[in-house]
């Protein structure tokens, strides 16, 4: 009964990179109102993410696609992209990074 926010990525993305202090305050500010923010690393080692996570203090949970199934389930096409998923299991929407819009929808979504 949450509202889910999956932010596929990787360490090796300078847009992935900018947006994760945003997604860190997305997480932190909203975790209480029945909203989480997942990581979906795609195609990286657990070491390196692990490493990286721990370097940029991430606090919201994070999986590995190692082998691209889950975005490949999603559709996703290029890193970053996030998919906001209602409480219901519905996409919202999806997303290139974390703008007006995307913070807009989450309070939608929180409603």
């Amino acid at each position: 009964n949450k509202a889910v926010l999956l932010n596929f990525w990787a360490t090796w993305c300078p847009y992935c990179r900018e947006e994760i202090p945003e997604l860190i305050k997305l997480h932190d500010e909203l975790k209480d109102r029945s909203f989480t923010v997942i990581g979906v690393d795609v195609g990286e080692s657990a070491k390196k993410v692990k490493a990286f996570m721990d370097k940029m203090h991430v606090t919201y949970p994070m999986v590995l696609d190692t082998e691209g199934t889950v975005s490949a389930s999603f559709e996703v096409r290029g890193i970053p992209t996030t998919i906001l998923v209602t409480s219901d299991g519905k996409i919202a929407g999806v997303y290139h990074s974390v703008s007006s819009e995307l913070k807009n929808a989450i309070e939608d979504a929180l409603r």
